[in-house]
């Protein structure tokens, strides 16, 4: 049952901040995108597991993935799950950034290694703001509110780069608890793709 649903999406990018009161373990399979992914968890209770490595989330918790990185999300009992999602191409930052340096935040690191930032890391920083703004959005006509997106999302990414620039890693680098055939299989799909 979704309890708020905002959406916007145009060829290269997609934003949807939703509330699902008492999901189905359904909705929640292993998958990964054609696309970069921004994930803003804020309600509810969980782990996410990125290429074999579990993260614990926590409100607030930004998660990062890059084309092609496997995910799963994990709830832990019955409760509403808010969270908000950002997927876009490369295409969507080469025309503001044609050195591509506001992807080195994906693309920096080892596939599920680093994904996550924990609140705590955030805090000074502007992205809740920026995720905020966007949501404000929904209630401008249709030219402020693709303005409003457009400079919040840029905003994000300068921020996640900041953050990555200054050395600050993920409080919880997450725990790999996947079995070494899994872990093996995993890392066998990255290298043949």
């Amino acid at each position: 049952m979704q309890i708020k649903n905002l959406k916007y999406q145009t060829e290269s990018f997609y934003f949807a901040h939703t509330t699902t009161g008492i999901p189905d373990d359904i909705m929640f399979t292993t998958h990964s995108h054609n696309t970069y992914e921004i994930y803003l968890f804020l309600q509810g209770s969980g782990r996410y597991v990125i290429e074999g490595t579990t993260y614990s989330l926590a409100p607030y918790s930004i998660l990062m993935m890059r084309p092609s990185e496997f995910h799963q999300l994990f709830l832990d009992g019955p409760c509403n799950y808010e969270r908000i999602t950002i997927e876009f191409d490369e295409s969507c930052v080469i025309r503001v950034d044609p050195e591509k340096r506001l992807l080195d935040p994906f693309n920096s690191h080892p596939l599920g290694v680093n994904n996550i930032f924990l609140p705590s890391t955030t805090l000074g920083s502007n992205i809740r703001s920026c995720f905020d703004a966007i949501d404000r959005s929904f209630s401008y006509d249709d030219y402020k509110k693709e303005l409003f997106i457009n400079l919040n999302f840029f905003s994000i990414l300068m921020e996640l780069s900041k953050l990555r620039n200054l050395n600050v890693e993920p409080e919880i680098y997450g725990t790999d608890d996947t079995p070494t055939v899994v872990r093996d299989i995993i890392t066998f799909v990255n290298s043949n793709i």
